[in-house]
């Protein structure tokens, strides 16, 4: 029997001229892979399988297949950032940085709902500039290392090693100066339309390495994350 659930496509691989693997992060199954056909048609799939676009699918899902088969795919409102450089480009390294976070992860629908609540906003967000470091910060509660402890003006270094905010910039040899740590702080405790105090393009950036950092040293198998160079670009 097909089955129904909600997606957030993360990487689509061409099998064919006119078939694509898509892995696609789902509310029941987690992440999954499924053969996609019908991309190269007129009014075919293709523009549903791009980066974070959030969508409808019917499947027959057996537990022994590699690569599971979809038999219908429709897309949710509000998917889609090709028309917008900062978003699309947004959405491609938040795609693959998922892409790689998830892989081990099973149905989780809490962590998925989460998800799917943050890209409407995201879709729908005019000036979205601090979204992938909002979304970045608030999505390691669910991976077990949110930071830990306040930022305060003695405790005003952030330990990447240690995730804590602390006095003694030299706990570890990966630490977040007071400025960048205060906008970590903040950003834990904001939602995704408030706005971050003075934060300038040169903060983004080097919140984003220094979150990317954070994500390598407590997410074993995390490893690089090649669109990261594009989203730093566009920032600059």
């Amino acid at each position: 029997m097909p089955g129904t659930t909600e997606g957030i496509v993360l990487k689509k691989v061409s099998y064919s001229s006119s078939s694509a693997i898509a892995t696609i992060y789902t509310r029941k199954f987690g992440q999954t892979p499924f053969m996609v056909r019908g991309i190269g048609k007129k009014g075919g799939k293709s523009a549903a399988l791009q980066p974070l676009t959030r969508v409808e699918i019917v499947c027959r899902f057996r537990e022994k297949n590699q690569v599971q088969s979809l038999t219908g795919l429709t897309v949710k409102p509000g998917s889609g950032f090709s028309g917008h450089p900062v978003k699309a480009a947004t959405s491609m390294f938040l795609a693959e940085f998922l892409y790689k976070a998830l892989r081990v992860e099973s149905a989780d629908e809490e962590l998925y709902d989460f998800l799917d609540s943050a890209l409407e906003y995201f879709a729908d967000d005019e000036n979205s500039t601090n979204f992938h470091l909002i979304l970045l910060i608030k999505l390691t509660r669910f991976f077990g290392f949110h930071p830990s402890g306040k930022w305060s003006e003695k405790s005003n270094w952030f330990d990447l090693l240690n995730g804590l905010y602390t006095t003694d910039r030299n706990s570890s040899l990966h630490m977040l100066e007071p400025r960048l740590s205060w906008f970590l702080y903040e950003m834990s405790l904001a939602g995704f339309d408030q706005k971050i105090g003075e934060l300038t393009n040169t903060d983004r950036r080097k919140l984003l390495h220094a979150l990317v950092e954070y994500y390598q040293i407590h997410l074993e198998g995390l490893g690089e994350i090649k669109s990261l160079p594009v989203l730093i670009e566009i920032f600059s």
